[in-house]
C-alpha cells in the first residue's frame, strides 16, 4: 500500500453521505498504518457522519480496515446532582459507622 487518506464530514442537515463540514483529514503511509483525530462538533438536531477513505496502492493489495466513531457522554444537571447525592449518602454511612462503638466480645 502506498497511502491512505481518511476524511470525516458532519452533515447538520442529516443528509446521507453529506459533506457539509469537514471535521478531519488524516493521511497514513506504509503498512501497517494508524491514524486518529479528536474533534469537538456540536449539532443541534439530527445529523449524519460520513467517512471517505481513499486507498492508493502500487498493484494488488490485501486490505483489512477497522474504524470507529464515539460520542462523549452527555452530562446534564440532573445526573450531576444524583452523583453528588449518592456521594454524600455514602460519606454519611461511613461517618455513622465510625461513630458506633465497637461490639464487646
Amino acid at each position: 500500500m502506498v497511502s491512505t487518506t481518511l476524511q470525516t464530514y458532519l452533515s447538520a442537515s442529516n443528509t446521507m453521505f453529506g459533506e457539509d463540514t469537514l471535521l478531519s483529514s488524516l493521511t497514513g503511509t506504509g503498512s501497517p498504518f494508524a491514524t486518529s483525530a479528536i474533534n469537538a462538533a456540536v449539532a443541534s438536531g439530527p445529523f449524519a457522519i460520513t467517512e471517505v477513505m481513499t486507498i492508493t496502492t502500487s498493484g494488488r493489495a490485501n486490505l483489512s480496515l477497522d474504524g470507529s466513531i464515539a460520542s462523549a457522554p452527555e452530562i446534564d444537571a440532573g445526573s450531576g446532582l444524583a452523583a453528588i447525592a449518592l456521594l454524600l449518602g455514602v460519606l454519611g454511612l461511613v461517618g455513622e459507622r465510625r461513630r458506633q462503638p465497637a461490639a464487646m466480645a
